[in-house]
């Protein structure tokens, strides 16, 4: 169907052609004629014709005819229809040689036309007209093809001149102006022999030049032109078109070579030469593309044919510049430069292939779109590119060097910018899409690479300014081969000088000075195996001051560290075949608040990934193996803890450390560990133990060997723990913990040497003496050997998962009771036999204020103590004696069996004296001794009071003459009355 309607418009427009020639061939013998009768008669009939013809009327200013020489001049010719000039004409000459019509040759030697002025327009039929002149119409069919007559047509010359056509369409209102028009050699016999086209003018204030060859009788007609446009606008184009929702404008030049020709009822057309198009500007659907200039140098061709459809190509250079697009408010680009030489395209039916070759330049890229935007870089590549599509298969191919500087890439959702000084990209690249074979499948797609990418100075900021990540230089060269059949990435990734800061937590999460991992091969979806990752000034958590870490800061650092055999899967989980760290520094802080900096990191990360750190963890946790681990090279450990006061601060230097291998999938096999640490200078440390780090529940055994330890440093935890400063001594420790499932179990074992201590005004103190019933520096001394050496042993237990367990309480509580106890067996000890008191005391007594000695037992109503009392006393004294900084209250005490005994004394001493008085007169004596029936004898509690204070002054008084305490060392107590009815008369030794 396709191919009888081509060849019906191509016998259509040879008809129309031919039409044409004949009739201009005709009126040209019509004209003859006339003029070889009469020029007279010639333009009388010239008038009626177009009269006739409905042209309208026609005025002739002047005529001449010469029918020897066969020529024709008409000057100042007018058309006119309805009182308006359809068509005039300045002047025309015709040249017609008479003796080739005996060969059916009309041959013209001349034919010029000058200052023609005419309307192409539309009537209201829709029928196309030259003036008042029918040019074609919409119902014309075309007819079928005549015999050929046999007559030629030869052209010697055929000129138009200073003419010009107002174009008045509904799309298009413009004026084409004619300067030169000229036509020669056209020859209809001579049908290889091409005809010269020499054409100047100006369309739309546009200038146009077109000449060359054509061939318009050849068998393939068709022609070899050059054409040059200066300034068109193309917005006429647009108007034109009459393109819904789409306009564009700009500029249009070219200089160019432009083929063309007709075969078997298809074309060919190629243009050679440059195109531009300048202040370009393409909108469409609220979208706006616009370019200063565009510049295209090379070839374009097209062709069309029944049997090989339509087809495209072009070979060329193409360079854009000033590019702006914007797709909507949020999306955008823009570009200074594009510079594309080596260009080439194909279109052969359905099937692309585009490619290049060469060098690449593109400069001032900015874009922006909802998610971020790209600022500021250029690219540059040089290499080879290729493409192909065919239906459903598309090939890509890049083999060449791909070169980006100072790219910048904003994410607005994340509210970070990525720029980079420098990127390079060299290699080969192939992608392949070919359709699946099963219907309803995805395409299936492979992609290869073998390449090396380089990055200088990447950096992520946020948009506050603030650095978030940097790397100095980034290295990957390997290769990619990915498909529906496998996935495999291999290569070798290295760094240098690198880091990830936390600038609103205030902390460098970690730096390193130079990384390098390989070989690395990634296989299916999650499968990666590293055989060694190798740090060099590796550090975690720096603390940051006005955007730069501070020196010695890192919470963890190493000099350098080795990481081989690295293995990691979904279903297996992580596991590490060889690590070996060097130069550990480890830095462990407590905040004022009383966090530590471990917790804190953890903390912040959790808060940086956005993830609740209160939710519960899904499924299975990952598998993590690890191997055994031995520290290499100086590793130290420095504490510092702000929440004590004054700030503790100490430096551990490990001389070994190995811990044993450990795999999370079997939480139930022990990993040892053991140590030697020296603390400070002199002081040493050796742990050991096992622990499982897997257990659902935690556990484990720990032991601790310290000796030599100074004392004084650990004062900042006694004050805020014991109430008491300790101000000098030496520690010799062992530690023994156990933790079974949550539930801790241990001893801690003191030997305390020549410590002394201050005491401070504190709750701290009052709470551990309340605990204690005696005060820490008097139940020290009272444990002091000899040598002033103390030992201790505190048990400590508790339920580490029980939120209300604190460390710090389970020690205080084990010190105090170790401390009450021990000064309560010395105290025992060394007053044998008369200690018993001393223990019912400290087993009932809990709430007491203080340890209460065996009391001084006086004998009712007086001040003599019982028997015994003085041998008591001096077991007292040597205690006072041994134990110098020991005080004792010295607290008297009168009771309800004084007041009777007092009584007592005193009736007995009344009933005497009245009897001696009764001896004197018998009367008297009779009333005497009804008196001394009841007399009245009472005892006031100042008595009492008295008689308790002269006993404690005779305890004190003794204890001094004949021991010599120093009086200072024994202090008195405010007399009192115990009203207890069982309450014995005492004097009560306090501590």
């Amino acid at each position: 169907m396709s191919n009888g309607m081509e060849k019906t418009k191509l016998a259509g427009r040879n008809r129309l052609w031919n039409r044409l020639l004949w009739s201009v061939v005709l009126l040209i013998l019509f004209v003859a004629l006339l003029l070889a009768s009469s020029p007279f008669f010639l333009e009388k009939s010239l008038k009626s014709w177009t009269e006739d013809s409905g042209y309208g009327k026609t005025s002739i200013g002047q005529l001449q005819f010469n029918p020897l020489l066969g020529t024709l001049v008409l000057k100042d010719v007018e058309i006119r229809q309805r009182d308006q000039v359809a068509i005039s004409l300045s002047e025309a000459r015709i040249w017609l040689d008479w003796f080739p019509l005996w060969q059916k040759r009309v041959v013209v030697r001349d034919f010029t036309l000058k200052g023609f002025k005419s309307r192409l327009h539309q009537d209201d039929n829709g029928v196309l007209m030259l003036g008042s002149i029918p040019l074609a119409s919409e119902q014309d069919e075309p007819s079928e093809p005549s015999e050929p007559s046999g007559w030629g047509v030869g052209l010697d010359s055929a000129r138009l001149l200073g003419s010009e056509l107002n174009i008045d369409l509904d799309n298009l209102k413009q004026t084409l102006k004619i300067e030169s028009l000229l036509l020669s050699e056209l020859t209809s016999w001579l049908v290889n022999e091409p005809a010269m086209l020499d054409f100047n003018g100006n369309f739309a204030g546009a200038g146009i030049k077109l000449g060359g060859e054509l061939l318009p009788f050849s068998d393939n007609p068709g022609g070899d032109l050059s054409l040059k446009v200066s300034g068109l606008d193309v917005a006429i184009i647009s108007s034109a078109l009459k393109l819904d929702a789409v306009t564009f404008s700009g500029t249009f030049s070219s200089t160019s070579k432009i083929k063309a020709a007709m075969s078997n009822g298809g074309f060919k057309l190629n243009q050679k030469g440059n195109l531009n198009l300048n202040d370009a500007v393409l909108n469409f659907q609220n979208q706006k593309i616009g370019h200063k200039s565009l510049s295209w140098k090379g070839d374009i061709g097209f062709s069309h044919s029944a049997k090989g459809g339509s087809n495209a190509t072009a070979h060329g250079g193409l360079t854009l510049q000033g590019v702006n697009a914007s797709m909507d408010e949020a999306t955008g680009l823009s570009l200074e430069s594009l510079s594309l030489p080596g260009l080439r395209f194909e279109m052969i039916g359905s099937a692309i292939k585009a490619g290049h070759k060469g060098n690449v330049q593109l400069a001032g890229i900015d874009a922006h779109f909802p998610e971020g935007g790209f600022e500021d870089s250029s690219i540059e590549w040089d290499g080879e590119i290729s493409a192909e599509s065919k239906g459903d298969a598309l090939t890509l191919a890049l083999d060449g060097k791909l070169l980006a500087n100072d790219p910048r890439l904003s994410l607005e959702q994340d509210d970070t910018d990525l720029s980079l000084s420098e990127l390079q990209w060299s290699g080969q690249l192939a992608l392949n899409q070919e359709k699946s074979s099963t219907e309803g499948e995805p395409a299936a797609l492979s992609v290869n690479s073998e390449s090396e990418l380089a990055l200088a100075q990447a950096g992520v900021t946020s948009q506050a300014g603030e650095v978030l990540g940097e790397i100095k230089q980034l290295v990957w060269k390997g290769s990619v081969d990915l498909s529906d059949d496998s996935q495999e990435i291999r290569g070798e990734l290295s760094t240098g000088e690198g880091h990830m800061d936390a600038p609103g937590a205030g902390i460098r999460i970690a730096g390193w000075n130079s990384l390098h991992a390989g070989p690395i091969m990634i296989t299916g979806a999650s499968d990666t195996r590293v055989e060694v990752i190798e740090l060099e000034a590796f550090s975690i958590a720096e603390a940051m001051k006005d955007g730069v870490p501070e020196q010695e800061s890192a919470m963890i650092s190493f000099g350098s560290s080795r990481i081989g055999q690295v293995e990691f899967s979904q279903s297996r989980g992580l596991s590490i075949g060889e690590l070996i760290p060097t130069d550990l520094t480890v830095r462990v802080h407590r905040d004022t608040q009383g966090q530590w900096n471990p917790a804190r990191l953890a903390d912040q990360l959790t808060a940086l990934s956005g993830e609740d750190q209160h939710e519960e963890p899904t499924g299975e946790p990952m598998g993590i193996a690890m191997p055994a681990i031995e520290l290499q090279g100086e590793n130290r450990v420095f504490l510092v803890d702000e929440k004590v006061k004054p700030v503790y601060k100490g430096e551990f230097l490990i001389k070994t450390l190995t811990v044993g291998a450990m795999d999370s999938t079997k939480p139930d096999q022990p990993v040892p560990f053991e140590g030697d640490i020296l603390i400070g200078k002199h002081s040493k440390l050796d742990l050991g133990g096992k622990a499982f780090p897997f257990a659902r529940q935690r556990s484990g055994n720990f032991a601790l060997d310290a000796s030599a330890l100074e004392i004084p440093p650990l004062s900042a935890y006694s004050e805020g723990m014991l109430g008491y400063s300790l101000d000098s001594g030496q520690m010799d420790s062992k530690i023994e913990l156990a933790v079974d499932k949550g539930k801790l179990d241990g001893l801690v074992k003191l030997q305390l040497y020549k410590m002394e201590v201050s005491p401070l005004d504190s709750e701290a103190r009052a709470k551990l003496e309340t605990q204690m019933s005696v005060p820490l520096g008097t139940a020290l001394d009272l444990l002091r050997d000899d040598d002033n050496t103390i030992k201790l042993d505190l048990p400590i237990a508790g339920d580490l998962d029980n939120p209300d367990f604190d460390i710090s309480d389970a020690i205080n509580q084990a010190t105090g009771k170790a401390l009450k106890k021990g000064a309560m067996t010395y105290l025992m000890a060394a007053l044998q036999p008369f200690g018993a008191l001393v223990a019912i005391a400290s087993a009932a007594g809990d709430a007491a204020s203080a340890v209460r000695l065996d009391p001084i037992l006086f004998n009712t109503g007086n001040d003599q103590w019982r028997e015994k009392t003085e041998e008591y006393l001096a077991k007292v004294g040597g205690v006072m004696k041994e134990r110098p900084d020991l005080r004792i209250r010295v607290c008297g005490f009168s009771t309800a069996m004084d007041r009777a005994a007092i009584i007592t004394t005193k009736t007995e001493k009344l009933k005497q004296e009245q009897a001696e008085e009764g001896e004197k007169t018998e009367e008297e004596g009779e009333a005497g001794d009804e008196q001394l029936a009841n007399p009245a004898v009472t005892v006031t509690d100042e008595e009492l009071l008295a008689l308790a204070g002269e006993r404690a002054d005779k305890v004190k008084g003794y204890l001094v003459k004949q021991h010599a305490v120093d009086a200072g060392r024994l202090i008195s107590c405010k007399p009192a009355v115990d009203k207890e009815q069982k309450a014995e008369p005492r004097v009560d030794l306090l501590i």
